[in-house]
């Protein structure tokens, strides 16, 4: 008989694992990391402090605020607070009946509800307790985490007077000619350099720097690297973005920018993406805090130069973790907020090779811009 563990806290494995199973099996493609999903001990803590309350129908666990706690939604908007004492749904699996019936006369006192989208039943269960969606957050795996509050508050106006919940992708911005910058890089062989990111499936991922931080195999911002590379760089903080020579060897870019009105850009590089299944799997960029679609943050531009009809970008709405998809043409631009959840596949023969580069929202970038969301 295998030995009880403490933090199973007097339950047995076999029952904590059916449990979290129940809300494995349901949260399946909704969960990445593994910081934010359900386990055993999880399961263990809320049933020693009864405060998870499990039927046929499904499971549902609460917890009582201690202190005063403001949550913050994408983008740092601050979300009605949570006072001490408020009951917050914060998880549950199954059925909105069987909910509801687990709260039993917890219902009328819970004051927020969070849940990671999609949810079905999300938006249910949250208008049977009498809560208005606020808002969600977004983790670095790219997972959605939707908030309801019994405090209803604006969320915003249109596009770039707040960060938009439901757009990742904006496009078409311009028709482009991307003729003369492909005819100067077709049949010649650069020097891709490999990204570090750990959502670059199969290393199917390149890039390189026309204005960076370095020179052009230095294709990351350090600002939004980890503590490690950090430590392992010292001096980081005295980087600054500059052109690198491959920017002078293609004038060809310099039309581009103009006419997107990238006057002043900050990073400028060519992306590759693999064919045959080369993909970045479901990310969101969180740690780049200059970057979003309102105006002054840092809009990254797609330009694709080399595609084929199989190369998809998949984002993710803030407001309820539905899915689109968008196939990014040559001769199109698309700006991408990229510290949204996104995913990109080339699930074709050929490469997938993108001029990006991100600039202000201003000027004439955020002319383009707005037109392109108010025709989606």
């Amino acid at each position: 008989m295998t030995e009880m563990k403490p933090w199973q806290r007097g339950f047995e494995l076999p029952y904590l694992r059916e449990i979290a199973d129940r809300f494995r099996d349901e949260e399946d493609g909704r969960i990445i990391g593994r910081f934010v999903g359900v386990d055993e001990r999880w399961v263990a803590e809320r049933l020693a402090e009864s405060r998870l309350f499990i039927s046929d129908g499904g499971c549902i666990a609460i917890r009582q605020a201690k202190a005063r706690s403001v949550w913050k939604a994408h983008g740092s908007r601050p979300l009605p607070p949570i006072e001490p004492g408020h009951f917050v749904v914060e998880r549950f699996c199954g059925s909105t009946a069987a909910a509801l019936d687990g709260l039993g006369s917890f219902r009328r006192s819970v004051v927020a509800l969070q849940s990671p989208l999609p949810h079905l039943q999300a938006h249910e269960l949250a208008a049977a307790l009498g809560l208005f969606y606020a808002g969600s957050k977004v983790p670095a795996g790219g997972e959605i985490i939707g908030m309801w509050h019994r405090q209803q508050m604006d969320i915003g106006g249109p596009l770039n007077e707040r960060q938009p919940e439901a757009l990742n992708f904006v496009g078409p911005l311009a028709a482009i000619d991307t003729g003369p910058l492909w005819s100067q890089l077709d049949n010649v062989e650069l020097p891709w350099a490999q990204h570090y990111s750990g959502y670059n499936k199969r290393s199917s991922w390149t890039a390189l720097s026309l204005r960076g931080f370095g020179p052009v195999s230095d294709i990351e911002k350090p600002a939004e690297m980890s503590k490690k590379w950090k430590t392992d760089h010292p001096g980081w903080q005295d980087l600054r973005c500059r052109d690198t020579e491959l920017r002078g060897w293609l004038p060809e870019v310099e039309p581009i920018l103009e006419q997107l009105g990238a006057f002043r850009p900050e990073r400028v590089r060519l992306m590759r993406l693999a064919p045959g299944d080369g993909e970045l799997t479901r990310h969101a960029d969180i740690t780049d805090v200059e970057a979003g679609l309102r105006p002054g943050e840092l809009a990254r531009i797609h330009v694709p130069l080399r595609t084929n009809p199989n190369v998809v970008f998949t984002g993710w709405r803030l407001e309820d973790g539905s899915k689109r998809n968008v196939h990014m043409p040559v001769g199109e631009a698309w700006a991408l907020d990229h510290t949204k959840p996104h995913a990109a596949l080339n699930g074709g023969d050929d490469e997938r090779i993108h001029l990006v580069f991100d600039t202000p929202v201003e000027g004439k970038t955020k002319q383009l811009l707005r037109s392109a969301a108010e025709a989606i």
